[in-house]
C-alpha cells in the first residue's frame, strides 16, 4: 500500500470518532501528551498564506471549534503548547496528506524546519553544551521537553565497547497504545507506531549529523520487544565533538597569565597548534576518504545493477536460442510417442475379439478416443495430439464419464468440447479398468494394456526444459536484496530438508541480540548456508547451532584480534556456526585459511569430501562472499568435549 493510500485509510478511522476533537484545548490541557514544536514545523512547510486555511480545513474535517485549533497551532505559543496524542497524529497525517509528500520526505521536512530552527531555545542551548557524550547521556530529560514520559518512555546506554556509541530505546506506554487502538484498531495501531518510529529515527539523524556537525553520523534501528514498534536506536558518532563552550574555555586557560612563563607558554601554544594542525589535516583526510567511500559505494551499485542488465541482454539470446533447440527435441519426442502409443491401440484392437474391443473402447474413450477412431491409426494420433499433458492450476476433476450403452452422438461432442487432461483422463482409465475382472476377457493380459502412461515421459521432458529454463533466466539477475540472516538460514534448512537424509539433522539459531540485515545478494547468502548445512550433514552432523552477533556490543569474540582493523573499528556482523560431526583435519584447517584470505588459489584441499568436479565449490562460493562484503572466516575443531566443526564469520560490511 502506497504512503497517501495508508494515510487516507488512517484518517478515514479518525474520522469515525464522535466529536473527540471537538474541543482541542480543553483535550490538550487535559492530555499534555506532545509538545506544540512540531505542529508549528508542519505548518511551516506551507505557504504563509495556506496555513490558517489548513488548519481550518482540519476543523472542518474533524469537527473541532475554529477558533481553538488556531490557538492551539500559534506558532508564538508552539514552546508553551501541548497538545492531545491523538490529536497531534491525526493532524499529522492531514498535513501530509495536504502536502502530497510520501513518509521519508515528510519526516525529513519536519526534521529540517524543527532542528535547524535555532531560535528555539532548547536547540540554541543544546549547540553550545559541552558535548555530544553530554547530550545523549541526558537524552531521558531532553526528550521529555517535546514528548510527555507518560507517552513515550527513553532508555539510554552507552555499548561497552563503543567510546561515543550509545543505544537509545523509545517504546510507546500500553496505556497509549490502548487509546491509540480503541480509535483506529489493532492495524492500523501499527501503522502508526512505525510512523511514529520512523519520525523518531530521521529527528535523530538531522540533530545528531546538523547540530554537531558530523556528516558521516550513523543512525541504525533493531525492532523492538514491542509488536509494530522498530524502536531501538544506535547512535554512532565519528568522531569527538568540540562545542562552543569548549573552544571558548580553551581560549580562557590559554589566555591566564602565568607570572613569567610567557615564553614556555607561547612555545606550547605553537606546538599545540601544530598538534591541532596535523589532527586537522587527519581528520579532514579521514572525512574526504569516508565521503569517497560513500561515492565508490554509490557507483558499486550502479555497477551492479549495470551489469545485470548487461548480463540479461547477452544471456537472453543464447537463452532463448537452446530453449528453441530444447522444444524442437521436444516436439519430435511428443511426435513419436504419439505415434508409438496410436500404433499399438491400433493393432491391439484389430488382434482381440468383440470382448476386447469393447473393452478398449471404454479404456480409450476417457482420452477422447471414440469407436470410429480406433480403427484408423491417424484418427487416434489425431485425438491424442488434443490430450493436455500439464498438470491442472487447480484441484478440479473432469467428471468421470457415465460408460452406459448409448449412442447418441451429440453426448459425445459435449463431453470432448471440453479440454481433456492427461491426469483426470489417466485417473478415469484406471477406474474403468478396475470395474473390469481380467478373467471377464477372452485375453486377460488385455487387462494390463497401458500405452498412455508412455504420455508421462513427454511431460517429464518438458517440465526438464522450464526447470532449466528457469536456472538459466536465474543466472542473468544480480539483484541486491534487504533481507536478515535468519530468513537464510531458513531458506537454506527448507533446501536441506528435500535431501533424502535432510531430515535427520536439527538447526537452530540465536539472532535475538542481533538479526543482521543485509542488502546484498540473497540467493548468494542462502547458498553460502545450505553449505555449511550440507558440509554438516555430509559428516555426520545431527546438530548445528548457528549465532549472529554484533561485534560492536559483544566483550569478547574469538579471532578478532587477527582482523586488520584500525582502533575502534569493528565488523558490522559476527557468524558462528558449529556442528556436532566428524570434526575438519587440523592440517585442512590452514589450507582453508590461506585460501580464504586470498593468500592461494590453488584449490586443491579445500574439500574433505572425494570424488566430483563440484568438490570444494561450497569454499568457493564462500570465498566470494568473503570478498563482497570484506570478510574472514576462521575454521577450528570444536573444544567444548564434542567432536564437530566450529566456523567464526566476520563481516566488514553487509552490503557490496
Amino acid at each position: 500500500m502506497s504512503d497517501l493510500r495508508t494515510l487516507e485509510t488512517i484518517l478515514e478511522k479518525f474520522e469515525e470518532t464522535d466529536g473527540l476533537f471537538s474541543h482541542p484545548l480543553t483535550l490538550s490541557k487535559e492530555n499534555r501528551d506532545v509538545t506544540c514544536k512540531y505542529v508549528a514545523s508542519m505548518l511551516r512547510l506551507f505557504p504563509e498564506e495556506e496555513r490558517e486555511r489548513t488548519v481550518d480545513s482540519f476543523s472542518d474535517r474533524f469537527g473541532t471549534n475554529h477558533q481553538e485549533m488556531r490557538e492551539l497551532t500559534d506558532k508564538t505559543r508552539s514552546e508553551e503548547n501541548w497538545i492531545d496524542y491523538r490529536l497531534y497524529t491525526a493532524f499529522s497525517l492531514h498535513c501530509q496528506e495536504q502536502l502530497g509528500l510520501d513518509n521519508q520526505e515528510f519526516f525529513d521536512k519536519v526534521a529540517q524546519q524543527t532542528f535547524l530552527d535555532y531560535s528555539d531555545r532548547q536547540i540554541k542551548l543544546a549547540n553550545i553544551l559541552p558535548g555530544i557524550n553530554w547530550i545523549l547521556a541526558k537524552m531521558e530529560k531532553q526528550f521529555a521537553s517535546w514528548t510527555n514520559p507518560d507517552v513515550v518512555q527513553i532508555n539510554v546506554e552507552r555499548l561497552k565497547k563503543g567510546q561515543t556509541s550509545f543505544k537509545i530505546e523509545r517504546v510507546t506506554t500500553p496505556q497509549y497504545r490502548a487509546r491509540m487502538k480503541e480509535i483506529v484498531g489493532e492495524e492500523v495501531l501499527t501503522e502508526i507506531l512505525g510512523r511514529d518510529c520512523k519520525q523518531t529515527e530521521t529527528s535523530f539523524n538531522t540533530a545528531f549529523v546538523e547540530l554537531f556537525r558530523q556528516p558521516n553520523l550513523t543512525v541504525t534501528t533493531e525492532e523492538s520487544e514491542l509488536h509494530g514498534e522498530r524502536s531501538v536506536y544506535v547512535i554512532n558518532p565519528t568522531k569527538p565533538y568540540r562545542s562552543y563552550l569548549g573552544n571558548a574555555l580553551e581560549w580562557v586557560v590559554d589566555h591566564l597569565p602565568l607570572f613569567g612563563a610567557h615564553r614556555l607558554r607561547k612555545r606550547n601554544r605553537e606546538l599545540s597548534e601544530a598538534e591541532h594542525d596535523r589532527k586537522s589535516t587527519i581528520r579532514d583526510m579521514t572525512d574526504e576518504l569516508t565521503s569517497k567511500n560513500a561515492e565508490l559505494y554509490r557507483k558499486q551499485q550502479t555497477i551492479v545493477k549495470l551489469l545485470s542488465q548487461y548480463s540479461q541482454a547477452i544471456s537472453v539470446g543464447e537463452r532463448h536460442g537452446l530453449r528453441g533447440e530444447m522444444m524442437k527435441k521436444l516436439e519430435t519426442e511428443r511426435n513419436n510417442v504419439i505415434g508409438d502409443v496410436a500404433s499399438r491401440i491400433y493393432l491391439t484392437y484389430k488382434l482381440v475379439d468383440d470382448t476386447g474391443k469393447d473393452f478398449l473402447q471404454k479404456v480409450c474413450l476417457p482420452f477422447g478416443i471414440i469407436e470410429d477412431d480406433l480403427s484408423d491409426q491417424s484418427r487416434i494420433e489425431s485425438q491424442l495430439y488434443n490430450v493436455d499433458l500439464n498438470q491442472r492450476d487447480n484441484e478440479e476433476t473432469t467428471p468421470l464419464v457415465e460408460l452406459e450403452d448409448t449412442d447418441d452422438d451429440d453426448f459425445f461432442s459435449d463431453f470432448f468440447s471440453s479440454t481433456v487432461y492427461l491426469d483426470d483422463a489417466y485417473r478415469t482409465m484406471q477406474e474403468v479398468k478396475d470395474d473390469v475382472k481380467p478373467q471377464s476377457l477372452t485375453t486377460p493380459d488385455l487387462h494390463s494394456f497401458d500405452p498412455f502412461r508412455e504420455l508421462y515421459s513427454v511431460r517429464s521432458i518438458r517440465e526438464m526444459i522450464d526447470k532449466v529454463n528457469d536456472r538459466m533466466q536465474n543466472m542473468g539477475n544480480i539483484t541486491l536484496d534487504k533481507f536478515h540472516v535468519s530468513e537464510t538460514i531458513d531458506d537454506a534448512v527448507e533446501e536441506i530438508k528435500r535431501r533424502p537424509d535432510g531430515s535427520r539433522i536439527n538447526v537452530t539459531y540465536d539472532v535475538t541480540r542481533f538479526n543482521a540485515e543485509f542488502e546484498s545478494n540473497k540467493v548468494g547468502i542462502v547458498h553460502t548456508m545450505r553449505d555449511f548445512l550440507t558440509n554438516a550433514l555430509d559428516a555426520n552432523s545431527d546438530n548445528v547451532s548457528i549465532t549472529c552477533r554484533r561485534p560492536a556490543q559483544e566483550k569478547e569474540l574469538p579471532y578478532m584480534n587477527e582482523l586488520n582493523m584500525r582502533e575502534g573499528e569493528y565488523p558490522a556482523a559476527y557468524i558462528c556456526i558449529e556442528d556436532d560431526g566428524d570434526g575438519i583435519p587440523q592440517e585442512q584447517i590452514s589450507v582453508l585459511h590461506q585460501y580464504l584470505c586470498g593468500k592461494s588459489d590453488n584449490k586443491e584441499g579445500i574439500s574433505t569430501k572425494t570424488g566430483g568436479k563440484e568438490r570444494g565449490l561450497g569454499t568457493q562460493n564462500l570465498r566470494t562472499i568473503l570478498e563482497i562484503h570484506n570478510g574472514s572466516a576462521f575454521y577450528e575443531q570444536r573444544d567444548d568435549g564434542i567432536t564437530g566443526t566450529r566456523v567464526h564469520v566476520y563481516l566488514l560490511k553487509l552490503s557490496p
